[in-house]
């Protein structure tokens, strides 16, 4: 009579071993958010990267179509990217330098998203994806900051005449 029950049993518990894992991996809908990103302030270099640290792995192909970056005038997205899935991060190295002295705006619009497809929920009131526009940056789910580059330095070398023309032949040597 026990030599029945053993299967039954062995049955029983490698069922709760296939299920347990289903059970536990409840689907991700808590939606993503930048949790820190720079540069902040004055004073930046003009090679500087552009950094975001994620609240959790992120879409990769999603945070680079949802970036961009404005000096104001233009907007910009070319550059090369580095993540980290490790740390959760991204990296932006801008194609050409930044230019000297100059407010820049950063944006990751809401279509960044997580690897659940969840979008981005900056303002952290649990639903991503409210629209960018026409909230100011802070209460909507786009993450936006500005920066300002450092100015050029000051031109202290005094300029000289190498040489004139006419020549000033009137002159002895």
């Amino acid at each position: 009579m026990a030599s029945r029950g053993i299967p039954l049993t062995v049955a029983f518990l490698l069922g709760a071993l296939v299920i347990a894992p289903i059970v536990a991996r409840a689907p991700d809908v808590v939606p993503p958010w930048g949790t820190g990103w720079g540069p902040t302030g004055s004073g930046v270099l003009v090679n500087t990267y552009i950094l975001v640290a994620w609240s959790e792995r992120m879409d990769l192909t999603s945070v680079e179509a949802a970036f961009s970056y404005s000096d104001g005038v233009v907007m910009h997205t070319q550059g090369a990217w580095t993540h980290d899935g490790t740390r959760n991060t991204s990296t932006f190295a801008p194609a050409t330098p930044l230019n000297p002295g100059t407010r820049y705006t950063v944006r990751f619009a809401t279509t960044a998203k997580d690897l659940s497809g969840n979008r981005l929920d900056q303002n952290r009131n649990g639903v991503g994806g409210e629209p960018c526009e026409p909230a100011p940056p802070g209460i909507s789910d786009c993450l936006v900051w500005m920066f300002v580059t450092a100015p050029l330095a000051p031109d202290s070398v005094p300029p000289t005449v190498p040489t004139t023309s006419p020549r000033d032949v009137g002159r002895a040597a």
